[in-house]
Protein backbone atom coordinates (compact mmCIF):
# COMPACT_ATOMS: atom_id res chain seq x y z
CA UNK A 1 0.00 0.00 0.00
CA UNK A 2 1.53 3.39 -0.97
CA UNK A 3 1.99 6.31 1.39
CA UNK A 4 0.07 9.60 1.47
CA UNK A 5 1.73 12.85 2.49
CA UNK A 6 -0.16 14.96 5.02
CA UNK A 7 0.71 18.35 6.41
CA UNK A 8 0.06 19.87 9.80
CA UNK A 9 -0.52 23.29 11.23
CA UNK A 10 2.80 25.11 11.87
CA UNK A 11 4.79 23.45 14.68
CA UNK A 12 2.14 20.74 15.23
CA UNK A 13 4.12 17.72 14.02
CA UNK A 14 4.69 16.26 17.50
CA UNK A 15 1.19 17.19 18.69
CA UNK A 16 -0.38 15.14 15.87
CA UNK A 17 1.50 11.95 16.77
CA UNK A 18 -0.69 10.83 19.73
CA UNK A 19 -3.86 11.43 17.69
CA UNK A 20 -2.56 9.28 14.82
CA UNK A 21 -1.53 6.54 17.26
CA UNK A 22 -4.97 6.62 18.92
CA UNK A 23 -6.59 6.15 15.48
CA UNK A 24 -4.30 3.20 14.76
CA UNK A 25 -2.78 4.80 11.64
CA UNK A 26 0.71 3.85 10.56
CA UNK A 27 2.81 6.97 9.97
CA UNK A 28 6.41 8.08 9.59
CA UNK A 29 7.72 11.43 10.82
CA UNK A 30 11.45 11.59 10.03
CA UNK A 31 13.39 13.93 12.29
CA UNK A 32 16.89 15.39 12.29
CA UNK A 33 19.29 16.36 15.06
CA UNK A 34 20.19 20.06 14.93
CA UNK A 35 23.52 21.00 16.47
CA UNK A 36 24.25 24.71 16.76
CA UNK A 37 27.18 26.39 18.52
CA UNK A 38 26.49 27.49 22.11
CA UNK A 39 23.09 25.76 22.16
CA UNK A 40 22.02 22.30 23.28
CA UNK A 41 21.26 19.87 20.43
CA UNK A 42 17.59 19.54 19.53
CA UNK A 43 15.50 17.17 17.43
CA UNK A 44 13.28 18.73 14.74
CA UNK A 45 11.23 17.34 11.85
CA UNK A 46 13.27 16.65 8.72
CA UNK A 47 10.39 18.03 6.63
CA UNK A 48 8.68 20.70 8.78
CA UNK A 49 4.89 20.32 8.75
CA UNK A 50 4.96 17.14 6.61
CA UNK A 51 4.75 13.45 7.49
CA UNK A 52 3.97 10.22 5.68
CA UNK A 53 0.91 8.13 6.47
CA UNK A 54 -0.15 4.68 5.30
CA UNK A 55 -3.91 5.13 5.01
CA UNK A 56 -5.22 3.37 1.89
CA UNK A 57 -8.84 4.31 1.29
CA UNK A 58 -9.24 5.82 4.78
CA UNK A 59 -7.31 8.99 3.89
CA UNK A 60 -10.29 11.20 4.76
CA UNK A 61 -9.76 10.12 8.36
CA UNK A 62 -6.58 12.22 8.31
CA UNK A 63 -8.57 15.37 7.54
CA UNK A 64 -10.51 15.01 10.81
CA UNK A 65 -7.37 14.52 12.93
CA UNK A 66 -6.52 17.34 15.33
CA UNK A 67 -3.63 19.47 14.03
CA UNK A 68 -3.71 18.22 10.43
CA UNK A 69 -4.30 20.89 7.80
CA UNK A 70 -4.60 18.65 4.77
CA UNK A 71 -3.31 15.93 2.50
CA UNK A 72 -1.34 16.53 -0.68
CA UNK A 73 -3.79 15.71 -3.44
CA UNK A 74 -3.65 14.63 -7.07
CA UNK A 75 -7.07 15.53 -8.38
CA UNK A 76 -9.72 14.15 -6.03
CA UNK A 77 -7.43 11.51 -4.47
CA UNK A 78 -4.29 11.81 -2.35
CA UNK A 79 -0.99 11.92 -4.24
CA UNK A 80 0.68 8.62 -3.43
CA UNK A 81 4.33 8.17 -2.63
CA UNK A 82 5.94 4.85 -3.61
CA UNK A 83 6.97 2.58 -0.74
CA UNK A 84 10.57 2.66 -1.98
CA UNK A 85 10.89 6.39 -1.18
CA UNK A 86 9.73 5.98 2.42
CA UNK A 87 11.76 2.76 2.82
CA UNK A 88 14.89 4.62 1.69
CA UNK A 89 14.24 7.39 4.23
CA UNK A 90 13.59 4.85 6.99
CA UNK A 91 16.83 3.05 6.13
CA UNK A 92 18.74 6.28 6.71
CA UNK A 93 17.18 6.84 10.15
CA UNK A 94 18.06 5.36 13.54
CA UNK A 95 15.61 3.39 15.73
CA UNK A 96 13.96 6.63 16.98
CA UNK A 97 13.37 7.92 13.42
CA UNK A 98 16.21 10.46 13.54
CA UNK A 99 17.80 10.96 10.10
CA UNK A 100 21.49 10.09 9.95
CA UNK A 101 23.14 12.23 7.27
CA UNK A 102 25.78 10.47 5.20
CA UNK A 103 29.35 11.29 6.12
CA UNK A 104 30.87 13.87 3.81
CA UNK A 105 32.85 12.33 0.99
CA UNK A 106 36.52 13.16 1.24
CA UNK A 107 39.09 12.68 -1.46
CA UNK A 108 42.13 10.75 -0.29
CA UNK A 109 45.70 10.74 -1.51
CA UNK A 110 46.18 8.53 -4.57
CA UNK A 111 42.56 8.69 -5.85
CA UNK A 112 42.27 9.23 -9.61
CA UNK A 113 40.01 12.17 -10.49
CA UNK A 114 38.80 14.16 -13.49
CA UNK A 115 38.25 17.93 -13.33
CA UNK A 116 34.64 18.71 -14.34
CA UNK A 117 34.74 22.47 -14.87
CA UNK A 118 36.96 25.52 -14.96
CA UNK A 119 40.10 26.20 -16.97
CA UNK A 120 41.36 22.64 -16.40
CA UNK A 121 38.06 20.90 -17.28
CA UNK A 122 38.50 17.48 -18.86
CA UNK A 123 41.97 16.86 -17.46
CA UNK A 124 42.58 13.96 -15.11
CA UNK A 125 45.02 13.62 -12.30
CA UNK A 126 45.84 12.08 -8.95
CA UNK A 127 44.88 13.56 -5.58
CA UNK A 128 47.94 14.66 -3.64
CA UNK A 129 46.03 15.76 -0.54
CA UNK A 130 43.36 18.03 0.95
CA UNK A 131 43.99 21.72 1.44
CA UNK A 132 41.44 23.10 3.87
CA UNK A 133 37.77 22.19 3.88
CA UNK A 134 36.91 22.44 0.18
CA UNK A 135 40.17 22.46 -1.77
CA UNK A 136 41.93 19.40 -3.16
CA UNK A 137 45.54 19.37 -4.32
CA UNK A 138 45.73 17.45 -7.62
CA UNK A 139 48.74 16.42 -9.70
CA UNK A 140 47.88 16.63 -13.41
CA UNK A 141 49.85 15.03 -16.23
CA UNK A 142 50.05 17.71 -18.90
CA UNK A 143 52.39 16.51 -21.64
CA UNK A 144 54.17 13.21 -21.25
CA UNK A 145 56.02 13.24 -17.95
CA UNK A 146 55.55 16.90 -16.91
CA UNK A 147 53.09 17.38 -14.07
CA UNK A 148 51.25 20.42 -12.77
CA UNK A 149 49.98 20.81 -9.24
CA UNK A 150 46.56 22.45 -9.06
CA UNK A 151 44.30 23.30 -6.14
CA UNK A 152 40.71 22.53 -7.13
CA UNK A 153 37.36 22.79 -5.33
CA UNK A 154 35.93 19.41 -4.29
CA UNK A 155 32.72 20.08 -6.25
CA UNK A 156 34.72 20.49 -9.47
CA UNK A 157 36.11 16.93 -9.29
CA UNK A 158 34.72 13.57 -10.36
CA UNK A 159 36.10 10.29 -9.14
CA UNK A 160 37.44 8.03 -11.89
CA UNK A 161 36.76 4.31 -11.67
Amino acid sequence: MPWAVAFTRPCYENKVVPHLERQGLEFFLPRVKIVAPHRPPRIEPLFPRYFFCLVGDAWRQLLTTIGISGVIMSGDKPALLPNAVVDELKARCDAEGVFLPPPPFRFRKGMKVRIKCGALAGLSGVVQGMRGKERVSVLINVIGSSTVKANVFEGDLALLA
